[in-house]
């Protein structure tokens, strides 16, 4: 515990921090920069941690804490500030000049250091000369500025940083492809670094030749010899005709990219002619498919692809099952769920011309499992199992088995549900069939990669089902949390005691063998991630993230204090690491080293998209930064969730204001939620909706959200879905959620039409039977058609 002395004050500047600090090597790095606090009624109190210089956010003077950059446990006391002194932490530095008293040393200094430096990571920097040597030039320019020899170091100092700066420049454009190559989000980190030391290099040329030509002349005006100005002048001729890197736009414009583009999709088309298919003509025809409307057709032809093309982008748009409140979205068309009277019926309305029709299309709607293109999948009330085809409204049962519909599960295109006769049944989308897979099932208890877990019904037994091959493995019969699959490898815990006591095994469900105990006393699972297993140990006050390899090995105990374990990127896992109201993002490998903080103040991360990582902060604000905690940017603040991530905008839902709406004889208070977007092409921060009460994400250039008409009155109005487009921020209402009438409403109404249409046919029959003598025959014919055939429904 390290006590620390200091004045404590209110917050009232927000500090971004870069910071890197390396446990292995004991060396830390640390710059601040300073930014607007949003809010400003925050009663916190700034401390500084003597370890590693961070600034810390704390309650009171009193609790210890512990500091998110460095791990160490902070004692604060209320002591008046302490005076900096030799044990205070020094940020960044210089060279010490003073030993160097003459320009033949200076030169000799900067050649040795030129051969040594590190010009990988110079690649990098936004600066064309070398910090170090820029000191010691400024104080020769003044004490030996009739030296030849300190020109020749001026020229010295520009030329090389320059050449090597050029050099750089393909460093950086070798590693932006090969981590787009593999996937690897700091691709677009490295690509922005290009881009900026590329422009300042074209952008300088001209400065940096007339620089070389001036020193030139001051060494030969001070006595260089002529064998000394030709080297210099060769250098500068060469320096100007060294070739500037080429400036893109975007990332996939780099040559070498298209190329690899092309190379992959190449290869797709290979492999699928090895199987017999022609990708490009199967992608032409799914694609007229799609235009004639034969969208289940079309589906099936694109999932064989594999990839090809946009393929994969048509999958998503036709296998989209998209349900915003009671309005379900399939192939462009809206439907209508409504909930029959006192009942748990669902009724399906199609929707037309922006109103809710009056007769429902299905209306024995129990429990919806799903759809393949325009076929719906459905369980109707009394367990049947049945596809109704939205296209044609013709509507079929599926199997004679029955289901309550309460374990629903998907997996590589199928459906599996459990039976009332305790089996899974299989619903193959891809062909269209059904089968019984599993017989004697009680239960299942979950999917995990393609590991369908489930009890025994007849031994109580959990079993483990291979999807793919549908083999079969017994594991145990106590009770055991299933954590995740690694291939063959099941992680799962048992309690031991309790739930925060736990034994932690990995068991192989293709060999016989027993389960390995990988820890006892776990006091949480985690994650499965790049072919380790995480998990904690300690408790909820201090815990620790522990990383193993399912054999056992290579255990490594994690920075502390890690809340939220991301992802897994190119040898590096990033998280959250949270301690009372600190908390930041940060990156390490995966045994502990190499720890960075990438950016601070980091309340809730969101998404990742173009080598940015996106989150929002303890004030609510929206946040971006790359990958290596560069370009961070605030974007826009109240944000309550992001609905849309693009590169020119976001689209997100702020909370508004607060309004006093009627509430019988009383008046209450509530918020109003409002859509907006924040421009970056120049528009500024736009409000798109006011008042929307569900918003729903539907692709990445469509957002649906419903809204009341009557912004006074909560509950009062009319319930009206619109559709905004994200490129172009335009909302158009879609449909009016008025409520249908209820099937037991209906009824009644239609008793007394019932009742005149049978008398009705009672005077036609006695008319017929009079004027035929007697004979309904001699009358007229007719044929009998069965109820479910003229509503075209197969029970």
């Amino acid at each position: 515990m390290y006590p620390i002395s200091g004045a404590f004050h209110s917050i009232c500047l927000d500090k971004n921090v870069d910071f890197w600090y390396n446990h292995s090597k004991g060396r830390k790095r640390f710059k601040s920069k300073k930014g607007m606090v949003i809010n400003m009624n925050t009663a916190l109190m700034v401390l500084r941690c003597p370890t590693c210089g961070a600034e810390l956010k704390a309650e009171n003077a009193t609790d210890p804490i512990e500091c998110v950059y460095c791990g160490n446990s902070i004692v604060p006391v209320t002591e008046s500030a302490a005076p900096v002194g030799e044990n205070t932490p020094i940020l960044g530095g210089s060279v010490r000049i003073d030993g160097i008293k003459t320009s033949s040393s200076a030169l000799a200094y900067i050649n040795q250091l030129f051969e040594g430096y590190d010009w990988e990571a110079f690649a990098y920097v936004q600066s064309l000369t070398v910090g170090e040597v820029d000191s010691l030039v400024r104080s020769l320019k003044v004490s030996s500025a009739d030296d030849k020899k300190t020109w020749m170091l001026c020229f010295e100092s520009v030329a090389v940083p320059y050449k090597r700066k050029v050099e750089g420049c393909v460093w950086i454009l070798d590693a932006v492809i090969e981590d787009y190559k593999q996937g690897a989000f700091e691709a677009y980190s490295h690509f922005d670094a290009y881009k900026r030391v590329a422009a300042m290099i074209a952008n300088a040329r001209g400065d940096v030749t007339a620089a070389l030509e001036k020193y030139i002349s001051l060494a030969e005006k001070y006595g260089a010899e002529a064998d000394e100005l030709a080297a210099m002048k060769n250098e500068a001729g060469r320096i100007g005709e060294l070739e500037l890197p080429l400036l893109y736009e975007n990332i996939e414009d780099i040559p070498q990219i298209k190329q690899y583009m092309t190379e992959k999709n190449a290869a797709v088309v290979a492999s699928l002619a090895a199987d017999g298919i022609d990708a490009d003509s199967e992608y032409w025809r799914a694609r007229s498919m799609i235009d004639s409307g034969d969208y289940v057709g079309a589906l099936n032809i694109l999932l064989s692809l594999r990839g090809y093309s946009d393929s994969e982008e048509f999958i998503e748009k036709l296998d989209k099952y998209f349900l915003i409140g009671d309005v379900l979205e399939i192939e462009g068309k809206l439907y209508y769920f409504s909930k029959a009277q006192d009942t748990e019926v669902l009724s399906l309305y199609p929707a037309v011309g922006g109103v809710v029709g009056s007769s429902p299309i299905i209306s024995d709607i129990a429990n919806i499992v799903g759809n393949h293109a325009n076929l719906l999948y459905y369980i109707s009330i009394g367990g049947k199992l049945k596809r109704y085809d939205l296209s044609c409204g013709r509507s079929e049962r599926l199997t004679k088995e029955s289901f309550s519909g309460k374990s629903i599960y998907y997996y590589n295109r199928q459906f599996f549900l459990l039976s009332d006769t305790n089996s899974i049944w299989v619903i193959d989308l891809y062909g269209g069939t059904v089968r019984c897979a599993i017989e004697n099932v009680r239960s299942i208890d979950g999917l995990l990669v393609g590991k369908l877990i489930y009890r025994g019904n007849l031994d109580g037994f959990l079993y483990v089902a291979d999807l793919n091959t549908m083999a079969i493995t017994r594991l145990v019969s106590q009770s055991i949390n299933i954590h995740g699959v690694m291939g063959d490898l099941l992680i799962y815990s048992q309690n031991a005691p309790n739930a925060l006591n736990l034994d932690l095994y990995v068991k192989d469900i293709k060999g016989m063998g027993e389960a390995r105990l990988l820890e006892s006393n776990v006091y949480s699972f985690c994650d499965i991630m790049a072919g380790k297993i995480f998990y904690y140990v300690g408790n909820s006050v201090s815990k620790t993230l522990i990383s193993i390899t399912p054999d056992g090995g290579e255990r490594r105990e994690l920075p502390r204090l890690v809340h939220t374990l991301l992802f897994e990127q190119k040898g590096f896992l990033y998280f959250i690491r949270r301690s009372g109201h600190n908390s930041v993002l940060c990156k390490c490998r995966h045994d502990g080293s190499d720890f960075r903080v990438i950016a601070a103040d980091v309340e809730r991360f969101i998404n990742i998209k173009n080598g940015y990582l996106y989150y929002v902060n303890s004030y609510s604000a929206l946040v971006k930064v790359r990958m290596d905690g560069s370009n961070r940017q605030s974007l826009c603040d109240r944000v309550e969730s992001v609905l849309a991530v693009r590169d020119d905008k976001i689209v997100f839902v702020s909370y508004d204001d607060n309004i006093n709406v009627a509430a019988g004889e009383y008046t209450k208070t509530v918020s109003v939620k409002s859509i907006y977007a924040v421009d970056f092409t120049g528009g500024g921060k736009i409000k798109l909706a006011y008042n929307v009460k569900e918003t729903e994400k539907y692709s990445e250039n469509t957002v649906y959200y419903i809204k009341e008409t009557d912004n006074s009155g909560y509950g009062g109005g009319r319930r009206l879905l619109y559709r905004l487009n994200v490129e172009s921020n335009v909302s158009e209402p879609l449909l009016a959620l008025d409520p249908v009438v209820s099937q037991s409403s209906s009824v009644g109404c239609l008793v007394p039409l019932l009742i005149f249409i049978v008398l009705g046919l009672i005077i036609a029959v006695a008319y017929v039977y009079v004027m035929g003598g007697g004979n309904f025959s001699d009358g007229f014919s007719y044929d009998m058609l069965p109820f479910g055939d003229i509503f075209g429904i197969t029970n």
